[in-house]
């Protein structure tokens, strides 16, 4: 699988989490039948689209549940339409609104290269500042490298380019001590 399909994947299971955890909020149903049944009728009524309860059933069975290891990517125009029902244009505006500038770049460069493969050596390195999202979904989103009190921020975990030593999550430590305010980024 590309890093361009993966990461497209992994937006559309962000994208079915947020419709099944709006659908909660409205709906008051907690049960993967009932938040199916509510999403499907309202999405009908609501937008004039028609997207099967049983569908709905696949995606909290794979993205809510993790009953199987089946990956969900739904067509375009059922991204499209889960992303208005979640007040986004569509797909792509819900994936602009919602990533990190380091997700940023890493779109733009799959964009630019469909072909570049995602593995554990494959990072990029980034400018880590005060306001970057380093968590998302509480899991580590930025990596770090330090050697001679240097430290590099990377988007994958992985091995650093040149000295192939493993990057480690970032921490608050490395965090309170390394990272600075944005504007200075612009001074060095």
């Amino acid at each position: 699988m590309t890093a361009r399909n993966s990461e497209i994947q992994k937006w559309a299971e962000e994208l079915i989490i947020g419709a099944f955890e709006k659908a909660q909020l409205d709906s008051k149903e907690t049960a993967a039948h009932g938040l199916s049944k509510y999403l499907s009728e309202h999405i009908e009524e609501t937008m004039n689209e028609r997207i099967e309860k049983r569908t709905f059933i696949r995606y909290y069975d794979a993205c809510i549940s993790k009953k199987n290891d089946k990956s969900i990517n739904p067509r375009k125009h059922i991204k499209d339409v889960l992303s208005r029902y979640l007040g986004y244009e569509n797909f792509k505006d819900f994936i602009e609104k919602n990533e990190s500038e380091a997700e940023k770049v890493i779109r733009i460069l799959l964009e630019g290269n469909g072909r570049l493969e995602h593995s554990t050596n494959q990072s990029l390195m980034v400018d880590a500042c005060d306001t970057t999202n380093c968590l998302k979904h509480g899991e580590t989103i930025v990596f770090y490298h330090r050697k001679h009190d240097k430290v590099a921020f990377f988007t994958y975990q992985g091995e650093h380019p040149f000295f192939e030593e493993k990057q480690k999550p970032i921490s608050t430590t490395i965090i309170k001590a390394h990272v600075r305010p944005c504007y200075s980024l612009s001074i060095h």
